[in-house]
């Protein structure tokens, strides 16, 4: 085992912002006021984590007159807009909620506005969202799907119904369906699977509606996940995306905090089927982002995830979005990246859903029109129909 690489300075005073306490934050901010500390690349991993409201408030409350007035306004610029956007969405996931309750449906909300008024209910509008995620039973996907019309809300992927005999396939290939409001734009999430890997997570949505929590809003309660599975989510979803990642370490730090566990793999043990190598790798992670809160050294990694979780912390240095399209310029990439996840994956189950989904995609249930029964003839065909998706989009046909 050896120590990871520490984080920047300017990236560890981003997540001291988050987990510190006034007195550690008012310190590092001391030693950033004495050093050759780069406020705009502070800003510049700040907004890129998704961080810069919450970085605002904390420098206002701490120390109002420590960072440059061009750096402050800008991340305040932020914060009101952080405001303004967590006013609305939690009206609309409390009404949400409300409304797929009395047509029978259940439903968690995931991350967003759950965790917002979860791990900061004295101050929900520091935590940036993009969007609104709920999660349903698979079952009530007709009767949600007539709530979100209710409401105002248009489906915008997938864009056309399936052919019938594909839709267990795309089910499998796909686990959400997106709406918009055309009125707000606001954009609904809506979530059959907790995961897009069907064995990442332990149990169905019965047991996990079971462990979630009532969380109180302004606006009325909605459910979240709590304990160990938010825990475990948070872990999943943050090694699924490269966006935004030390905001979501932070979250799990939090999450740890609320449960009083020192560590993920300790809240999430194996015999209740939870996977345990993220849990391993996020340990390693969080034991080089809280040392450097407080300028100490990093604790040891497992040496079977020190490369892993070097690679992230390099990353969350130059943070970037997950690309939402795929084509075949960022095939080795994505090839790399599910490799990556493969290794993550408990038993072949889990490992051979990331061969699937990176050979194959949900579009290509259109045009095969077959079940999940032939799911090997998908991961064989869907090279060859990403090719021909590509060909068509160059000739405009």
């Amino acid at each position: 085992m050896a120590a990871l690489s520490p984080l920047s300075d300017e990236l560890a005073l981003v997540a001291a912002c988050d987990l510190a306490g006034d007195e550690e934050l008012l310190r590092r901010l001391a030693a950033a006021r004495q050093s050759s500390f780069d406020w705009d690349r502070f800003a510049f991993l700040a907004r890129g984590n998704a961080m810069a409201g919450l970085v605002a408030a904390r420098l206002d409350r701490v120390a109002p007159d420590v960072a440059p007035e061009r750096v402050a306004a800008l991340l305040r610029a932020e914060l009101q807009a952080n405001a303004v956007v967590q006013l609305a969405q939690t009206a609309a996931a409390a009404r949400l909620s409300h409304s797929l309750a009395a047509a029978g449906v259940r439903s968690i909300v995931l991350k967003g506005m759950a965790l917002s008024h979860m791990l900061y209910p004295a101050d929900p509008h520091w935590r940036s969202s993009g969007d609104i995620d709920i999660l349903i039973d698979q079952a009530d996907l007709a009767a949600a799907g007539r709530v979100m019309a209710g409401e105002g809300y248009r489906r915008l992927w997938p864009e056309t119904g399936m052919p019938p005999m594909g839709q267990d396939m795309f089910l499998l290939l796909a686990n959400v369906f997106d709406y918009a409001s055309p009125v707000s734009g606001q954009l609904v999430e809506l979530h059959h699977r907790i995961t897009l890997n069907p064995a990442w997570m332990p149990g169905g949505f019965d047991e996990l509606h079971a462990a979630s929590a009532e969380i109180g809003t302004a606006r009325g309660a909605i459910r979240g996940l709590d304990g160990p599975h938010l825990v475990s989510y948070l872990c999943w979803h943050a090694f699924a995306h490269f966006g935004f990642r030390l905001k979501w370490f932070c979250d799990i730090v939090r999450a740890l905090r609320r449960a009083g566990a020192g560590s993920c793999a300790a809240l999430c043990p194996a015999g209740e089927g939870f996977a345990q190598g993220p849990l391993a790798l996020a340990d390693a992670l969080i034991g080089a982002i809280l040392p450097a809160i407080e300028g100490k050294r990093a604790m040891a990694a497992p040496d079977a995830w020190r490369g892993d979780a070097n690679r992230i912390l390099a990353d969350m240095e130059r943070p970037a979005n997950l690309p939402t399209a795929r084509s075949l310029a960022l095939l080795p990439g994505e090839l790399a990246f599910r490799l990556f996840l493969m290794r993550l994956s408990p038993g072949w189950r889990g490992k051979g859903y990331e061969l699937l989904r990176a050979t194959s995609d949900p579009r290509d249930v259109a045009v095969l029109g077959l079940g999940k029964r032939y799911a090997a003839l998908y991961a064989l065909a869907g090279p060859f129909l990403a090719i021909r998706r590509f060909l068509l989009a160059r000739g405009g046909g």
